[in-house]
């Protein structure tokens, strides 16, 4: 969990960024209504519980033998995708969510994740074993 938390901090600033541009975007374009905000809101949330337990089930995943892990991770992540499917079908049958802005939240964990990737600590520590890889 503790690596899990300042990554999920990371996130909700990469979510919140990427709402706060489509809320400029709609703004500026003249869609801006409530079920946009209420989309934000709901794919934020959505977003950041799904991330939540992807690394609860892997940390859970880490004390179980080879064969018990993967069918845990397996099992684990049906129910996160029945949990963004059943989402998602909530979204594109209610009027008051826009199926579209709750979109937004999870293209902006995708690009946090990757930027994060490339500048992050984690990344110099990539960079670094790599160019010393094609030294020698």
């Amino acid at each position: 969990m503790q690596y899990i938390m300042p990554k999920l901090r990371q996130l909700l600033i990469g979510a919140l960024i990427g709402d706060l541009l489509c809320v400029i975007v709609c703004l500026c374009v003249g869609w801006f209504c409530l079920p946009v905000v209420l989309g934000l809101l709901f794919g934020t949330l959505l977003s950041l519980l799904l991330f939540l337990l992807l690394g609860m089930s892997l940390a859970q995943a880490l004390q179980k033998s080879p064969a018990r892990a993967k069918r845990h991770v397996w099992l684990h992540y049906l129910l996160r995708m029945l949990l963004l499917g059943v989402a998602f079908y909530i979204a594109v049958t209610r009027d008051y969510l826009s199926w579209q802005a709750m979109l937004v939240p999870f293209l902006a964990e995708h690009l946090t994740l990757y930027l994060i990737g490339i500048f992050g600590k984690e990344g110099k520590r990539w960079k670094d074993s790599q160019s010393t890889d094609r030294e020698s």
